[in-house]
């Protein structure tokens, strides 16, 4: 199974609270995956893959209190995907309210943003394996499109860039922090630690054979640790802020994310004043326990 795939199987049971973010995801998945008849009495969602229809289907029972059994119907000679009419479907009201069209009413909220990426990468959207480059891209066939999913991605600090490709139009980047942020606010933490890890793998791994010392376990155990590091700081950082943290534990955490290929000998040197390995162990002690603390919270 690719990464991709990987992403979109932990994004199908990513599930919004708030009902307005569950129809921005509607609307995200809708809009780039759904085609709908001229009398509007037909959805056809066509599609090989399975994660989408899944989450389609749980949004609509979860926000409509819509229940309908997922079938599938051939679609040419080689495609299938899930078809579906007002025999057993209220499909007017549903694109009433959905507005997938036009979903400027959906995007008012951060979380409905997030929702809505969310919504059109499960819909047609791809990252590469980080194991052999950094890609994601977003297929987005016209202007509107595109000119929406650029806005949102830059109003979340990630450039994007649009290109052609088999009569495709699509918006991707090739920046592996671009990247890592487009997994954290579609809120695929899994795969985003996945990602990161082998990116600090990678760029030690590079680094080292520069260097013409390669030592394969002391990349293992940098990457690992460097990559749980990483995680406590994000969760932190979810959770209450890196404000809320003491002001020496919050410049390191935030170095940390800055210079996450770096051995704890280096790391103090970006603080200031300069701390030794020591000092820079034993606040990253204090933040594995903040983080810990809140792992048991969230659980209780």
């Amino acid at each position: 199974m690719s990464f991709s795939q990987d992403v979109k199987l932990e994004l199908e049971y990513v599930l919004s609270t708030a009902m307005h973010c569950k129809c921005a995801e509607l609307a995200g998945i809708m809009g780039f995956l759904a085609d709908v008849s001229e009398d509007k009495t037909t959805i056809t969602l066509p599609s090989e893959d399975t994660p989408q229809i899944r989450k389609y289907f749980t949004l609509l029972d979860k926000t409509y209190n819509i229940n309908t059994d997922i079938f599938f119907q051939m679609l040419g000679n080689t495609k299938s995907g899930v078809v579906l009419d007002y025999s057993n479907f209220p499909v007017k009201g549903i694109l009433n309210e959905i507005s997938y069209e036009n979903p400027e009413k959906h995007l008012k909220k951060k979380c409905c943003q997030r929702a809505y990426l969310r919504g059109v990468f499960l819909a047609s959207g791809f990252i590469s394996d980080p194991r052999k480059g950094y890609h994601c891209e977003i297929v987005a066939n016209s202007p509107q499109k595109v000119e929406i999913i650029s806005s949102l991605l830059s109003g979340f600090g990630i450039s994007s860039k649009v290109s052609s490709r088999r009569g495709q139009t699509i918006v991707y980047t090739k920046d592996a922090e671009a990247v890592s942020d487009m997994l954290n606010l579609m809120e695929a933490q899994n795969s985003m630690m996945g990602f990161v890890t082998e990116k600090i793998y990678r760029d030690v791994r590079n680094r080292e054979n520069r260097r013409n010392n390669c030592d394969t376990a002391n990349i293992a155990k940098t990457a690992v640790a460097s990559g749980k590091q990483i995680e406590d700081i994000l969760l932190i950082d979810e959770k209450i802020g890196l404000g809320a943290l003491p002001a020496q534990l919050e410049e390191l955490a935030r170095v940390r994310l800055e210079h996450p290929e770096e051995p704890l000998s280096n790391l103090g040197n970006y603080l200031d004043p300069p701390v030794g390995k020591s000092g820079v162990n034993h606040r990253l002690r204090r933040l594995a326990e903040i983080s810990e603390d809140l792992r048991r919270k969230g659980n209780d």
